[in-house]
């Protein structure tokens, strides 16, 4: 996590002006995605029967929608701020 906060302030991420907002609220969202991911994997695995193979099923799609989030936020951004 801190790995995380020093490198979204190195290569500009987060405004300067804002960035401990910034990086309070991608804490936040960090935490209510990881309450949140436990129950719902362990739903799943009941699911499918225990077949514990499935999960890295899971976080192969919960990889490509960061790597698809990623992609559009990088496009979405104007050509003056990426300078």
């Amino acid at each position: 996590m801190l790995l995380h906060g020093y490198c979204c302030g190195v290569s500009g991420d987060f405004p300067r002006l804002s960035f401990a907002q910034f990086a309070a609220a991608a804490v936040m969202v960090n935490s209510l995605c990881q309450i949140l991911l436990g129950p719902a994997l362990g739903w799943f695995l009941d699911l499918t029967g225990n077949d514990y193979g499935s999960t890295f099923l899971v976080g192969s799609m919960i990889g490509g929608m960061t790597l698809l989030a990623g992609v559009v936020l990088l496009r979405s951004r104007s050509p003056l701020e990426q300078s």
